[in-house]
């Protein structure tokens, strides 16, 4: 087999929904241990060692270890474009990541190649100096000229304290992904009006006053994913909605700051994907101004996810009526309160609710397994009549005992015909953003 297409198959043994590790049992080390000929096919492959992903700290791989293979890799990567992530433990106690600061060779094997960044991705539980010289690097004109991709995220039991990144991103307006926070992280951004005309994807711990002047600034937003983490005193209303046509997927976590300050101010035409995350302090206000904004945005909305409420069954209903598309439904317990059931359950006197609805998902509570057979027994039966155009469903997933559930009387027939009942989280597989997964396939 001549090396052109040895070549080839070798780039499609990559991995595809991570970057690939430095260890033996996986490409493009493993390809190196079949025979002399695929090794030597391999290391002249620069293609093979463009990407990179390194875990270190506490029982891991040493410092200096993982700078020499660092430095190996980038070796034979030629001079192609790098995407690089770096996860540093969240086991490992502070002076472990501290070591890495001090190292010489960390600034003279990972900096001096900054302008070949494409990517980098850096998870660490502690603010390190070696965080701060790549802000640094970060800050200066010129520096990162291919830079696409870039995450900061802390993480980690060892800080004890709100942790804060301050950074300006004037100079690398071609991002097309950026990540910045960590939970109990404050993020501040100067921007100087710099528009960003690649950014698809934002993920930011950050007030309303910091993430309205960058989606001002950002016509191509596809993916919007933010943690309110600092409630603000006071915050400035725009003169109309801010609308953004090309978003498509929106994420909003609280702990404990309001929503309110971000979502009066946005319209999402195009938005396919809402997720609310909210604890049990924020009630009927925080949904209504979900409601509102959906009502406002008239989107092709197909897929909601709604933890934390609402309390008041009345308004998830009210939402529901404004997304007649969407295909699935997810939630905490709150989602299998009986008169949200009884609102999902098709009947022959009234219009269905969501009819294109395929797939629910909701958190096990006393007899809320049990409450909803009927409802997904209505939608399996009524999906045969012409009549109804009910969508039939297709998965059911419980976030607990799934027991009442397969007992309940029809369901057995439904499973034979096709309905998937687990216990699976589809909601932390959509958003995993821990270890080097944050970033897109074809990085």
């Amino acid at each position: 087999m001549p090396p052109e297409l040895i070549r080839k198959i070798f780039l499609h043994c990559l991995p595809r929904d991570r970057l690939p590790r430095p260890i033996t049992v996986e490409a493009p080390l493993v390809l190196g241990h079949v025979c002399h000929f695929w090794r030597s096919v391999l290391i002249w492959t620069p293609e093979m060692w463009t990407a990179l992903a390194l875990v270190c700290g506490h029982g891991r791989i040493p410092v200096e270890r993982m700078l020499r293979t660092y430095e190996e890799w980038v070796r034979r990567s030629g001079d192609h474009p790098l995407t690089l992530s770096f996860l540093f433990a969240d086991d490992a106690p502070p002076p472990t990541c501290n070591d890495v600061v001090d190292l010489d060779v960390f600034r003279s094997t990972l900096l001096k190649h900054a302008h070949r960044w494409r990517a980098l991705y850096i998870s660490s539980p502690i603010m390190c100096r070696c965080v701060l010289r790549i802000q640094s690097i970060l800050h200066a004109p010129r520096s990162t000229p291919l830079l696409e991709g870039f995450s900061l995220v802390y993480n980690g039991p060892w800080r004890r304290e709100r942790a804060s990144i301050t950074m300006s991103i004037r100079h690398i307006r071609q991002l097309s992904v950026l990540h910045l926070g960590g939970h109990g992280c404050l993020v501040e951004l100067s921007m100087h009006n710099v528009k960003f005309s690649n950014l698809v994807e934002l993920r930011i711990s950050s007030p309303a006053s910091t993430i309205l002047p960058i989606l001002k600034y950002a016509p191509v937003l596809e993916t919007l994913d933010v943690t309110f983490d600092l409630q603000e005193r006071n915050h400035h209303c725009l003169a109309k909605p801010l609308m953004l046509c090309k978003l498509r997927t929106l994420k909003l976590s609280t702990h404990d700051a309001s929503l309110i300050p971000l979502i009066s101010q946005l319209r999402l035409p195009s938005l396919e994907r809402l997720s609310v995350t909210m604890v049990s302090i924020f009630g009927v206000e925080e949904w209504q101004n979900v409601v509102e904004l959906v009502e406002r945005s008239d989107p092709p909305l197909r897929e909601l996810y709604a933890y934390g409420g609402p309390p008041e069954p009345h308004i998830m209903i009210g939402l529901l009526r404004l997304v007649p598309d969407l295909t699935l439904l997810a939630g905490d317990w709150y989602m299998a309160m009986q008169p949200i059931l009884n609102a999902l359950t098709v009947r022959a006197d009234r219009p269905p609710l969501c009819p294109q609805l395929e797939r629910f998902e909701f958190q096990h509570k006393f007899s809320t397994t049990e409450n909803a057979a009927p409802m997904v027994l209505s939608r399996w039966k009524h999906s045969d009549n012409a009549r109804f155009q009910i969508a039939r469903p297709l998965e059911v997933k419980i976030l607990g005992d799934t027991y009442r559930f397969l007992r309940y009387p029809g369901i057995t027939e439904c499973l034979e015909k096709g309905l998937k009942v687990s216990d699976e989280r589809r909601f932390e597989q959509w958003f995993e953003t821990k270890g080097v997964d944050w970033f897109p396939a074809d990085y």
